[in-house]
C-alpha cells in the first residue's frame, strides 16, 4: 500500500514566477494608460457638457423670460440672455439681459471655467431673446472644447437650436 503522506517537493521554479509577475506587470500597465486616456475624454466631455448646459439654460430663461432676483424690475424687464465666452480665458458666462439696453448685461451670472489643461476654440457671443425675438450672434457656431488628444463640441444653429455634444475626431 502506498503512503498518502503529502509530497513538499513540488513547487514553482524562479523562472515560472518571474514570468507570471512580468505578464501581470504588462496587463496593470496597459490597465492605467488606457484608465488615463479614458479619465482625459471624460473630462473633456464633462467640460464640453457644462457649457452645452449653459447654453440652454440661457435658451430657457429667456424664452420663459425667467429673471435672477434683484436683477431685473418692472421698470426695466428681462428681455433675454447672453452667452459668453472667451477661448483666451477659458471662462463662459451666462448674464441676464435687463431693459432696453439689451447689450449692457447684469453683474448677476452663471459661469463656468474650463481646466487649465483645456481650451475652448473661439469667443463665444449669442443672444437668446424672449420669444418674440429669437436669437443673434455670429451664427451658426460651433463651440469646441479640447484637450491635447480629444475634442467635444456641439452647435448653435441660426434658429437658437442647440445640438447635442458629441466627440468631434481630427
Amino acid at each position: 500500500m502506498r503512503s498518502v503522506v503529502p509530497s513538499f517537493n513540488q513547487a514553482f521554479t524562479l523562472i515560472e514566477l518571474l514570468v507570471v509577475i512580468t505578464i501581470m506587470m504588462l496587463i496593470t500597465g496597459v490597465g492605467l494608460v488606457n484608465f488615463t486616456r479614458y479619465k482625459e475624454k471624460k473630462s473633456v466631455q464633462l467640460a464640453a457638457e457644462e457649457i452645452y448646459q449653459l447654453a440652454v439654460t440661457a435658451k430657457t430663461k429667456a424664452r420663459t423670460r425667467q429673471a435672477p432676483i434683484g436683477a431685473c424690475d418692472k421698470s426695466n424687464p428681462i428681455v433675454g440672455y447672453r452667452l459668453v465666452g472667451s477661448a483666451a480665458s477659458g471662462l463662459v458666462e451666462v448674464h441676464p439681459l435687463c431693459g432696453v439696453d439689451e447689450l449692457s448685461p447684469t453683474s448677476q451670472s452663471d459661469s463656468y471655467q474650463l481646466p487649465t489643461n483645456m481650451s475652448l476654440n473661439t469667443d463665444i457671443s449669442v443672444y437668446f431673446y424672449s420669444l418674440n425675438k429669437g436669437v443673434d450672434g455670429d451664427l451658426p457656431l460651433l463651440i469646441q472644447v479640447s484637450s491635447q488628444s480629444y475634442t467635444f463640441g456641439f452647435e448653435i444653429d441660426t434658429f437658437g437650436n442647440i445640438g447635442e455634444v458629441k466627440e468631434i475626431k481630427s
